[in-house]
């Protein structure tokens, strides 16, 4: 089913932070790379012939035979020529299902094309340039996130991250990712979010030190946000620690947005679980003058007239 991506809007951030019962469901001790589905890419045998296998699936699509053409595709999964002119015509039979508004065959032929394009710049750097490439694989996430394949959208996204050091496709790639993020969460993969909100900062970072995309509040608190939940869930203190951490880098760095009211408040949970009442006492004091209005002040008094009335 196609899916239209959504941003984190800050309705949604306090809507969930009502709810302190709501935890990760895993623990940041084992944030490791995410395990997606990868096409296989089988190198040619003797009987394949790249070029004439690439050139009739080229031509299927120009007589309109879109089928065929992803039916080839397909079964390059299993008997694979690994080369240029293949990976155009992959590209091409994708572009091809776009236009016919076929996204789930699109989004997979992009996924078998952002294979063929790694295999190819892992046994050859220069046989394809690494732009080239990283726009591949780029684009081969957008079009994965739009049906709601983010996991594999992220693998795509991070080989795009660490290919290349250019600024314009830095700033690209931080957008997709929050994509990504979103698409996760509301799926309830906040593994793959909050993977993707970490790598989104450093790509607005690396696109614009100086002044990064806007966006970079999102994938700030979007990033803590996870980390908490996380922590929530594991219930180390390390981990509160560190979502404590991530929420401070928020706060310092977006005093005046309008989602530091939420961050506050998660600020202020960290600091209780880690039994520094001080502090937390502290942030509900900094609530409470700097944001009176707030949904999260709302929370603070909903949860004292709560504790009033068990009293």
């Amino acid at each position: 089913m196609v899916r239209t991506n959504h941003a984190i809007c800050r309705t949604s951030f306090a809507a969930s932070l009502g709810n302190w019962g709501a935890v990760l469901l895993v623990g940041m001790s084992v944030w490791g790379p995410c395990l997606v589905c990868v096409p296989a890419v089988v190198h040619a045998d003797e009987t394949t012939d790249s070029p004439t296998v690439a050139a009739e699936i080229i031509e299927r699509i120009e007589h309109g035979d879109l089928d065929a053409a992803v039916a080839a595709v397909t079964e390059l999964d299993v008997v694979s020529a690994t080369s240029p002119k293949m990976l155009a015509a992959m590209i091409q039979t994708a572009r091809a299902c776009e236009k016919d508004q076929r996204s789930d065959e699109a989004a997979e032929v992009y996924h078998t094309a952002a294979a063929l394009a790694n295999e190819l710049s892992t046994n050859d750097p220069a046989i394809i340039p690494t732009a080239k490439t990283a726009a591949i694989w780029l684009t081969a996430a957008n079009s994965l996130t739009v049906v709601g394949r983010d996991a594999d959208a992220f693998r795509w996204l991070r080989l795009a991250a660490e290919s290349t050091s250019d600024t314009v496709l830095a700033q690209r790639v931080g957008k997709s990712l929050l994509s990504v993020a979103s698409g996760a969460l509301n799926a309830n993969d906040k593994l793959t979010a909050g993977h993707a909100y970490q790598l989104a900062v450093q790509q607005f970072l690396l696109a614009n030190p100086e002044q990064p995309n806007p966006s970079i509040a999102t994938a700030r608190l979007g990033y803590a946000w996870t980390l908490v939940m996380a922590a929530n869930e594991s219930g180390n203190s390390e981990h509160v620690a560190q979502a404590l951490a991530a929420v401070d880098e928020f706060i310092e760095h977006h005093s005046g947005h309008a989602d530091t009211s939420s961050a506050l408040l998660l600020k202020m949970s960290c600091e209780s679980s880690l039994g520094r009442k001080e502090d937390a006492e502290s942030t509900r004091e900094r609530l409470i003058h700097n944001h009176p209005r707030s949904d999260a002040m709302c929370q603070i008094v909903s949860q004292a007239c709560g504790d009033a009335a068990s009293g």
